[in-house]
């Protein structure tokens, strides 16, 4: 090997040629970790088998970190919004700590943190917060001293991530929660800026230090929110921002998590809504006749692994109306555009699985039809179970020929 042991020579340059006439029927080198993304269409048909089996089995801990009686921290919107209903409905939510609701940045997330467990106000300043009147400076109604304390008897922590375009005070470098004022807002001083991959990572390893020096070793678990940003200030196209914002927020995740910081986790809720949905005929997008919240049907398959891989526990009927009930509209069960005709593609997918002898999948569609579109958590145990409700979606979509091959099959096997 002498002979390439100086770069940029002749010689060197002639024993790469000399590999390379040597490697020309050669194969790629594929190394022993290689996961492949799953090629083939039909995969995606099963929304829940190929997130389990390509995304949720990698992030899972090795067992369950939380006991039936921890009580958790939930911050950040979205999927911490649909766990802490969850945890509420079964008396886990530290519900004693009033969190505030404009904690969409890693920087406000962690000003927050620091602030509840080592009384830091350095910051206070860019503390403001959205309520029914507009802008407001963010007060908490308790004393640091009840913070600390109730910080320090929770199980774990779940903070989901929103934002990475951030108002910024020139002059301090400050980092406000939600954004400016008007009545403060100064174009001299104040800048709409997209803050850096090693800024939000910065964050992220000051809130596991802030958590880890003041109240020990319980699990972190940090998430992604897969809603889009309102709009963007940049004068770019928003989606291409949103794009940008949540790539940046990601990455910053992906270069902690390959720290392998103990009891801290991320669990891919933005993957299932943002790429395997992009894969799929159903839109994972318009829980609430808008494009900003994820359906209902989604969401119910996040939290319910989530709920299985850190307690241990099943999600259970009264967890299901916890997560997709309120008076929230931002997150009421509406009926999504053409959705006869997505029930339409659903059945007959059904009916194919069926037709191949796949009933526990056919079983999941119908369910999963059932929950979504009807309001109806009407589980199919038995494959007389599967045809009655083909039979009666047919009915219900005036398909009275497919109505009539249920009702057929279902003679048959009576």
């Amino acid at each position: 090997m002498a002979d390439i042991a100086t770069p940029g020579t002749k010689q060197f340059i002639g024993s790469l040629a000399k590999r390379r006439d040597e490697s020309r029927k050669s194969t790629w080198h594929i190394a022993e970790e290689t996961l492949y993304f799953p090629k083939e269409v039909a995969l995606f048909r099963d929304i829940e088998k190929v997130s389990d089996e390509f995304l949720f089995s990698h992030f899972r801990p090795e067992r369950p970190v939380f006991a039936p009686t921890d009580r958790l921290v939930t911050m950040g919107s979205c999927f911490a919004d649909r766990i802490r209903r969850w945890l509420a409905s079964q008396g886990k939510l530290a519900d004693n700590i009033d969190v505030p609701s404009g904690l969409n940045n890693t920087f406000a997330v962690r000003q927050f943190i620091e602030w509840a467990l080592t009384g830091n106000r350095s910051e206070d300043a860019y503390w403001y917060d959205k309520g029914d009147d507009g802008a407001y400076h963010w007060e908490a109604p308790e004393e640091h001293a009840f913070y600390k304390a109730a910080f320090a008897q929770a199980g774990g922590l779940v903070v989901t991530l929103g934002l990475s375009e951030v108002w910024r005070d020139r002059e301090t470098g400050g980092v406000f929660w939600r954004g400016v004022p008007e009545v403060l807002f100064d174009v001299s001083r104040h800048e709409f800026v997209v803050s850096s991959v090693d800024d939000n990572a910065g964050n992220l390893r000051r809130i596991i230090r802030a958590v880890r020096d003041n109240i020990g070793d319980i699990p972190i678990v940090f998430t992604l929110s897969p809603v889009p940003l309102t709009a963007t200030m940049r004068g770019i196209s928003p989606i291409a921002s949103d794009c940008v914002s949540k790539s940046i927020l990601r990455v910053a995740v992906d270069m902690v998590m390959r720290e392998e910081h103990s009891d801290v986790y991320y669990w891919p809720g933005f993957e299932l809504v943002r790429w395997i949905g992009a894969h799929t005929d159903r839109a994972t997008f318009g829980g609430d006749d808008t494009s900003r919240h994820p359906t209902n049907r989604v969401v119910k398959i996040i939290v319910d692994r989530f709920v299985q891989a850190f307690f241990g526990e099943e999600l259970g009927a009264g967890g299901v109306e916890a997560i997709l009930g309120g008076s929230d509209d931002s997150i009421a069960d509406t009926r999504e555009p053409q959705e006869d005709m997505d029930i339409r593609r659903d059945v007959n997918l059904a009916v194919e699985y069926l037709t191949k002898g796949e009933n526990d999948t056919a079983r999941r569609i119908i369910s999963d039809v059932w929950l979504q579109h009807f309001d109806e958590a009407q589980a199919a145990q038995s494959d007389a179970d599967v045809l009655t409700s083909l039979r009666e979606m047919f009915r219900m979509l005036e398909c009275h020929r497919m109505a009539g091959r249920a009702d057929d099959e279902l003679n048959r096997i009576a």
